[in-house]
């Protein structure tokens, strides 16, 4: 008996959330073309700054370290 309530009960939540799921999907506002564009522009645009942004911190590092060692080791030998 107890497991023909719990049955019910499992249908009724998998049905109130589909019903749910459905209810969010009509609120859903899709972006325009133009804005989806200028969103993938900007992204793009971001992508390649901070890229080089990495690779110009990356060769300081990489110098600075290169540099720190040949001290060392004139100074250790």
């Amino acid at each position: 008996m107890t497991e023909m309530v719990s049955e019910k009960q499992e249908v009724k939540t998998k049905k109130s959330f589909i019903s749910s799921l459905k209810d969010e999907a009509k609120r859903i506002v899709w972006p325009s073309k133009k804005s989806l564009r200028t969103s993938v522009k900007i992204v793009i645009i971001s992508m390649f700054v901070f890229g080089i942004g990495i690779y110009c911190a990356d060769l300081f590092v990489n110098k600075a370290i290169s540099m720190l060692n040949s001290v060392i080791f004139r100074l250790i030998g």
